[in-house]
């Protein structure tokens, strides 16, 4: 219908592919993201001097001359392919917006079972958007200086999980844009599962589009798409919104307006994603007639705060001070979401081992720093008292009289808005920086979505962090492939002067990757660290380059990927990684819409003794840290008096000692041997009833080793049902790993007072629920009834029922345990008696009498609130 202005008049026509006229190639894989740079600027300066050098503007006239006489096919693709991809890339150097869908064209066209391996129609996708970029290109060239500006008048920012209205207006340069032309709406995956609607204008998220024009009309089209310009990660194409012109022409200065949260029908507005960031990807296409390609527009970067409340507050502190050394600890005021408020802070009084520490005055900045000095050697651990009622903690700091090392802390794996995430890469690094407190950092992009501006964008970012003894800015990049061929891996550099990708498009495999690497920089300055839950693969690994593999993220723990690489004789050390692609390294900020991927992190601790470019690298070089899941637990562990590195001299014992301070009570210690647990200091273990109650730990877990090579990890397993207790009466209940709230519940029935609805998810760690049970009977046990699956995302694959009966064990008994799925043997309930756990201080020793050149130790930390660290494997030798 019309909007009252003659601009808008919606339909209901699905069209059920791309938009007649519409050069838009859809790819089934997810595309990339574009620079920010206005429409006009660098594309006109391209009408005075040409961007490509004269080699290549040679092959690329050759390549249009050859696309006006046939279309790309499998004999001739090679050729073409190579020229598109350079081309693309010095247009990406040059400024130009980059089709987010021409590197992932040229990714596949290059992977090792092309074609052979895809359907003829497939395969033949690909080869047509060879073409139908390469014509885009060729029209951007031929219209450069005369498309518009993309530009908006609701700025931001946004208040997290808010209701906004956003708007985009294209005006409209000496290009018109002609009847049959239009705009098309592409939001990405990480923004969130919200449903953008042009059907209710009452309800959340409407959208239309308007002209300056009153001559104007629009009928929407439906395109279904799939990959990230849908909006999804996986599944069937989800139709997305083209405003095709049926009336009408725009002529230079005419303006196109869509809006996102149009209220003027009654409609709140945009349901704001609830995480802070510095750019939604709300991505915007136009195409300017029928017979012309949609041009994606540079994307205008909108920002998300947090909530104006405090309701939580965290510190961060350096992990290990010398006796007497003063620092700088952080406090940073977090609303419900953990994002960093936006309210003015309360007063908070800072405590150390309970003793008055300082206080910080009200209404200061969010993220507040203040000076402490600690003399007393020994764990310190600081609270935080805020005069609202909120409390915290500082990571524990560990003093020592001469320290041997320090412990620096850092994310290896995470992704902005130049993959398919959101946000920026300089609010990447400030996020890790001052929100997360971070030593060091590296933003790590997807290769199958970048185009040279963006690794030079990538590499100013960097730069402009970098700054010795504050915060180290690491460059680098992730090397994107199927696990069939290699699997997924995070490429560091030492430094970024110079430093070259070496992309998946030109190394499709994993041998000359390595390669190209080792003949273009020193291997001295370059660590590679392949990654579990797209798998790397552990029968692969270059000695020199390949030091540490990363055991968890965001997406589960993957200790088993550790144990493969072992068990082939690789000597790796352990780190982690976040993977988060919400611009949020090192910290995790909980969301209320997204139950893929929503796991505590990762984090990698680096023993080095300087907070430098060289120091932390060279630590990173000589294996010299620990992984966690996310929490800054102070970990150190020696092998026959060695703290760091991968080998220790035999001896006829081994001895295997050392410390943890946790963030939380830590509940047992473990050694592990060749692979295999052989020790553990349990300290959780209780022995039956005590003054008629006794409490019990209900545990799910599921692996995450998928059973075979070359193939990812397994995604989730989604428990969904309850918890009945029979034969005693349930007095409690407790989960402390139930860490988002908001997608996950444990609670009570009720209908029943012995029952708990639960939804939880594991991937690799055991998520448990603590029953305290009282007037138990000879028949008490705990039933678990409901579904359970495969989780990727709310859908589950090979769902089957749940309904097992676990008996309260014997006094004094081990768990018992059944297994919940005949195909993965490991996934298990188990039940058994425990007693509290308060120590956050331990120290541990172990010794193996047995010990044999090429055995391999590590120790594993488990906290009560389901913190984990792991420290690097250490290899006997003689």
């Amino acid at each position: 219908m019309a909007d009252g202005k003659g601009g808008l008049i919606l339909g209901a026509v699905v069209v059920m592919g791309v938009a007649a006229g519409a050069a838009v190639f859809l790819s089934d894989r997810e595309p990339a993201a574009d620079i920010a740079a206005p429409v006009g600027g660098a594309e006109a300066e391209t009408a005075r001097a040409d961007y490509l050098d004269p080699e290549l503007r040679t092959r690329v006239e050759a390549f249009k001359a050859a696309l006006a006489e046939g279309p790309t096919t499998v004999e001739n693709h090679a050729e073409r392919v190579e020229t598109f991809w350079r081309w693309m890339n010095a247009a990406g150097a040059a400024g130009m917006p980059v089709n987010p869908s021409m590197s992932t064209t040229v990714y596949i066209a290059r992977r090792p079972n092309f074609p052979d391996g895809y359907a003829p129609d497939y395969v033949q996708q690909i080869l047509s958007g060879v073409d139908l970029m390469g014509a885009e290109l060729a029209w951007r060239e031929e219209k450069a200086g005369r498309l518009g500006t993309l530009t908006t008048p609701t700025p931001g920012p946004f208040v997290a999980d808010s209701h906004a209205t956003i708007s985009q207006v294209y005006t409209v340069g000496a290009e018109p844009v002609e009847t049959g032309g239009g705009l098309l709406f592409t939001p990405y995956i990480y923004i969130g599962a919200v449903d953008f609607q042009t059907e209710d204008p009452t309800a959340d998220n409407y959208m239309t589009v308007t002209s300056s024009n009153p001559d104007v009309k629009f009928k929407l089209e439906a395109i279904p798409l799939t990959g990230i310009m849908s909006g999804q990660i996986t599944g069937p194409a989800v139709p997305r919104p083209f405003f095709r012109i049926t009336e009408g022409r725009l002529v230079e200065g005419d303006t196109l307006t869509f809006t996102l949260g149009d209220t003027s029908g009654g409609s709140k507005g945009y349901l704001v994603p609830n995480f802070q960031n510095t750019g939604l990807r709300l991505k915007v296409w136009v195409a300017h007639g029928p017979d012309a390609p949609a041009i994606v527009l540079p994307e205008l970067q909108f920002p998300v705060i947090g909530r104006a409340e405090v309701v939580g507050v965290r510190g961060f502190a350096p992990s290990v001070l010398k006796a007497g050394e003063c620092a700088d600890i952080s406090v940073r005021s977090e609303d419900r979401y953990r994002n960093r408020s936006s309210a003015g802070t309360p007063a908070y009084n800072l405590l150390v081992n309970g003793e008055p520490l300082a206080e910080l005055a009200p209404g200061g900045a969010n993220v507040q720093t203040t000076e402490i000095c600690l003399s007393t050697p020994g764990v310190h651990r600081i609270t935080i008292e805020g005069a609202n009622g909120v409390t915290g903690e500082v990571n524990p700091i560990l003093v020592e009289e001469d320290p041997e090392t320090r412990i620096f802390w850092g994310e290896t794996h995470g992704h902005s808005g130049f993959a398919e995430g959101n946000g920026t890469p300089e609010g990447y690094y400030a996020f890790a920086r001052d929100d997360a407190r971070l030593d060091f950092a590296m933003l790590s992009e997807h290769d199958i979505w970048m185009d040279d501006g963006e690794w030079e964008a990538m590499r100013k970012a960097s730069a402009a962090f970098n700054e010795e003894g504050r915060f180290i800015a690491y460059l680098g990049w992730e090397w994107t492939q199927d696990p069939a061929f290699g699997g997924h891996h995070n490429v560091m550099f030492r430094t970024r002067e110079g430093r070259a990708r070496v992309p998946v498009q030109e190394a499709p495999t994993l041998l000359p990757l390595y390669e190209r690497l080792k003949a273009e920089n020193d291997p001295d300055d370059v660590i590679i660290i392949p990654h579990a839950h797209a798998t790397g693969d552990y029968k692969t690994n270059d000695p020199d380059l390949e030091r540490w593999i990363e055991i968890a993220s965001n997406h589960g723990t993957y200790e088993w990927f550790g144990k493969a690489y072992l068990g082939e004789g690789h000597r790796v050390g352990f780190l982690a990684g976040s993977d988060s692609h919400t611009e949020h390294p090192g910290l995790r900020i909980l969301r209320r819409d997204r139950v893929l991927s929503d796991y505590p992190g990762g984090l990698a601790g680096i023993y080095a003794q300087d907070r430098t470019t060289d120091g932390i690298f060279d630590g990173i070089r000589n294996r010299a840290g620990y992984a966690t899941n996310g929490p800054k637990i102070v970990m150190k562990t020696r092998v026959n008096d060695v703290l760091a590195g991968v080998e220790a001299p035999l001896a006829p014992q081994t001895r295997i000692e050392g410390m943890v301070a946790g963030t939380a009570p830590i509940e047992s210690i473990s050694l592990v041997k060749n692979g295999r647990d052989v020790e553990t200091l349990d300290f959780a273990a209780g022995s039956g009833p005590v003054d008629g109650e006794a409490t019990v730990q209900l545990a799910l877990y599921s692996d995450t080793d998928p059973k075979a090579h070359l193939r990812g990890s397994r995604w989730s397993r989604v428990w969904n049902g309850k918890v009945i207790v029979e034969g005693a009466r349930l007095v409690r209940f407790e989960a402390p790993r139930h860490e988002n709230v908001f997608t996950e519940q444990v609670r009570a029935d009720g209908d029943n007072p012995n029952a708990l609805e639960i939804y939880l998810r594991t991937n690799g760690a055991v998520k448990d629920i603590l029953l305290t049970l009282a007037d138990i009977t000879p028949e008490a046990r705990v039933r678990v009834v409901g579904r359970t699956g495969s989780g990727y995302g709310s859908q589950l694959d090979g769902a089957s029922d749940l309904d097992h009966v676990l008996a309260l064990p014997a006094d004094g008994a081990e768990r018992v345990r059944v297994g919940v799925s005949d195909r993965w043997t490991e996934d298990f309930i188990g039940l058994r008696y425990v007693t509290p756990v308060t120590e956050r201080d331990r120290a541990f020793a172990f010794t193996d009498a047995s010990p044999k050149a090429g055995d391999h130790y590590y120790v594993r930390v488990v906290q009560r609130d389901a913190g984990l660290a792991w420290s690097t494997p250490i290899w006997l030798t003689e």
